[in-house]
């Protein structure tokens, strides 16, 4: 076998099958390879049926009709095309292709040299056999748990991907059934994919599994002797186990199963070697490697998603973004989308830190900073719009995961460690909103300093803000359109006015056995300072105006049980 660069292949292809005459076998990860649509010749070049090959490959596969454009997706490299354009985006990042994607007979066809390149999938030509073999390079390598090797297997029946010992075998292909069986180990792992027709939670079908488990091993008393929760792929499974407590020499039995959509995926373990720690070990090593291809996002790499709302919504950016762009403590975030939507949804994370913001969208448009705040390093960016929005989406679409008011997600590398954490936006802060940044501005008009502004402020709410006890709304925009509001509301609103002048500030909440309060804590003169405008409206400060200005932390915190930083 001889191994050729794709393009080579092309050229010795074209006389058998510009003519449609499929004469090529294909071969993916060692299986012949049947297509049902015929493989096409286009400027020199192989084009595959992208649905199929898609399907194959294990990959999610998007067509938006209306604007002509393929999505393909698959372990975490995002792939978009338009129709009869060169151009490419890889994790939104552009490139440009020798050939277009292509339609023929409704059926569209991809430049196999593309994407087998950018999903890392290796190919072999043999002239001899006229083959091409094509190899996920994933699967050929071996990976280490703790001084063990495992490799990974594809089953493509349930778009699925895990890892086992690299000595494990295939036992039964048509059962999947996996694992190894001699005189000093005998374990097997099946594994099963069923339509959950009843929409049984997990556990309600692990409750259905232990009274068949009690009924089917009814030779002696068999006992749950544990359960576990991991979370893979991005949901949440459970592990359970089944061990007889009186007769010797039989099985153990454990299950893993999670739950998505309508479907319900069961990992089943037989085993009944006595090193019960080392193979607990290797069924946890496995579940934690499972994956659902098309589903599987891994936040510490590189991504950059477009989900199906994007399309629905007609969505379009101004700017270039790619996953891990770099930037400097904030971008610019400007685009248009269907006019009905009024708010977008913003949540910014790094390591176990996030914010929460919204963006307004005015006529279909929207122009906003997304900052950084978590100071060097990578920030992972969710875009959500409100579930209201739901009477305006085409389902026809495939959704890549259950969360479907998601628009889009994308990677940010911060290149500054500037302060700026207490300056943004949060979910129930908008110091961005015109309103109240013109409020801002005008309450301090006369103020030279961050302490003078800091106090104006607080004499504004004050003399200006009506204290109530409502629940239903702890936003900083609803006091100031109606004048008053709740403890929280009011403080939201207080940081939301030191944030629009660019005075550091976050939200305090103390508890205790009998009651709860919120207060400020604002940064000016190199230190934080507490300051409550509620207990200074509550109690009718003094003329001076300055009883809960700048409160003695110590006697302040005395008072709650637990004190925890509402915005971050």
């Amino acid at each position: 076998m001889k191994k050729l660069s794709i393009a080579l292949i092309f050229i010795i292809l074209i006389s058998s099958l510009s003519y449609g005459e499929n004469e090529l076998s294909l071969f993916y990860n060692n299986k012949m390879i049947d297509l049902n649509d015929s493989t096409l010749i286009y400027e020199d070049k192989v084009l595959f049926p992208a649905k199929e090959f898609s399907e194959l490959i294990g990959a999610q596969y998007l067509w938006d009709d209306l604007n002509e454009i393929l999505i393909i997706y698959r372990d975490n490299t995002f792939m978009k095309f338009t129709l009869d354009s060169s151009v490419v985006y890889i994790n939104g990042k552009s490139f440009i292709m020798d050939t277009p994607i292509f339609r023929n007979d409704s059926i569209l066809y991809i430049p196999i040299d593309c994407i087998t390149k950018f999903f890392d999938i290796n190919v072999e030509y043999d002239s001899l056999n006229e083959t091409i073999r094509l190899t996920n390079n994933k699967y050929t390598v071996y990976t280490t748990y703790k001084s063990y090797y495992y490799k990974t297997i594809e089953i493509p029946k349930f778009n699925i991907n895990l890892d086992i010992p690299y000595y494990w075998d295939l036992l039964d292909e048509e059962n999947l059934v996996y694992g190894k069986k001699s005189s000093y180990e005998d374990v097997t792992l099946n594994v099963k994919v069923i339509k959950n027709s009843d929409d049984l939670s997990i556990d309600e079908y692990i409750n259905t599994l232990h009274d068949y488990t009690e009924y089917v091993h009814d030779e002696g008393e068999i006992e749950l002797t544990e359960e576990k929760i991991f979370t893979t792929s991005g949901f949440s499974g459970k592990l359970i186990l089944y061990t007889y407590e009186q007769i010797e020499g039989q099985p153990i039995y454990a299950y893993y199963i999670t739950k998505v959509d309508d479907l319900l995926y069961i990992l089943n373990f037989t085993f009944t070697n006595g090193d019960f720690p080392q193979l607990l070990s290797i069924i946890e090593n496995i579940i934690n490697s499972f994956e659902i291809k098309s589903l599987a996002v891994n936040q510490s790499d590189e991504h950059y998603i477009e989900y199906p709302k994007f399309y629905n919504l007609e969505t379009s950016l101004k700017y270039e973004l790619f996953s891990n762009i770099q930037a400097y403590n904030s971008f610019d975030f400007v685009g248009t989308i269907n006019p009905l939507i009024e708010n977008i949804r913003v949540s910014v994370e790094k390591n176990n830190e996030s914010i929460n913001f919204n963006i307004p969208v005015t006529g279909g448009t929207f122009d906003e900073k997304i900052h950084l705040p978590f100071g060097l390093g990578k920030h992972n960016i969710s875009v959500f719009i409100d579930s209201e929005s739901d009477m305006i989406i085409n389902h026809e679409l495939v959704d890549f995961e259950i969360q479907s008011n998601l628009l889009m997600k994308f990677s940010v590398i911060n290149i500054s460690d500037d302060f700026i954490r207490y300056s943004l936006p949060d979910i129930n802060i908008l110091p961005n909103h015109q309103h109240i940044l013109s409020m801002a501005y005008l309450i301090t008009r006369d103020s030279l300093s961050d302490y003078a502004r800091t106090y104006d402020v607080y004499k504004y709410i004050l003399e200006n803000i009506q204290f109530n006890n409502k629940t239903t709304s702890q936003n900083s925009y609803d006091v100031y359109l109606t004048n008053e509001g709740n403890n929280a509301a009011i403080t939201n609103y207080y940081v939301s006015l030191l944030r629009g002048l660019e005075i550091p500030s976050r939200v305090f909440k103390g508890s205790n056995l009998y009651d709860s309060h919120y207060w400020a804590e604002v940064h000016f003169n190199n230190n934080w300072f507490i300051v409550d405008p509620t207990f200074g409206l509550l109690t009718k400060d003094h003329t001076d105006n300055k009883n809960y200005f700048i409160v003695n932390k110590e006697d302040y915190y005395s008072n709650y049980d637990i004190i925890e930083e509402v915005t971050k």
